[in-house]
């Protein structure tokens, strides 16, 4: 699943950071993806819980913090999460995000002690997301 996400990591995360905004189109192919991912899973009788409990975390979880934050989270930031916790599954989806906090957190830090940024700047997290997701897939060597 790591080589249909991503190709689609990569080329928002381009665009996010190129323009500040996430490109809708690619959010459509997401959750497309993830429609024919839970369909290939219910045919092939596999589990779909984990793919459906990967929404409706990817949708909550970045939602709620999106309410309490007020706006904090861009809606499009939640659209992405739902759509990749729905791909990789709620473990997958858990370490990634994991992971993609810690790197974003090392280099917020790194970023404001060389006052580059200060506590209100906006750091786009597409881009961590897609760090974390290769080092996920090269660490799990689905990737290799």
């Amino acid at each position: 699943m790591m080589y249909i996400v991503l190709p689609l990591l990569l080329y928002i995360a381009y665009k996010e950071v190129r323009t500040r905004r996430m490109p809708k189109e690619a959010l459509t192919v997401g959750y497309v993806l993830s429609a024919v991912y839970i369909l290939y899973l219910l045919y092939s009788r596999q589990s779909v819980i984990g793919s459906l409990l990967g929404l409706v975390f990817g949708l909550g979880f970045p939602y709620l913090v999106r309410v309490i934050s007020r706006g904090g989270i861009g809606l499009d930031d939640v659209l992405l999460w739902g759509a990749l916790g729905a791909l990789l599954g709620l473990q997958r989806f858990g370490s990634m995000l994991a992971v993609a906090l810690i790197i974003v957190s090392v280099y917020s830090i790194v970023m404001i002690c060389r006052k580059v940024y200060t506590l209100k700047s906006a750091i786009v997290f597409t881009p961590f997301l897609t760090v974390a997701g290769v080092i996920l897939g090269v660490v799990e060597k689905k990737l290799i």
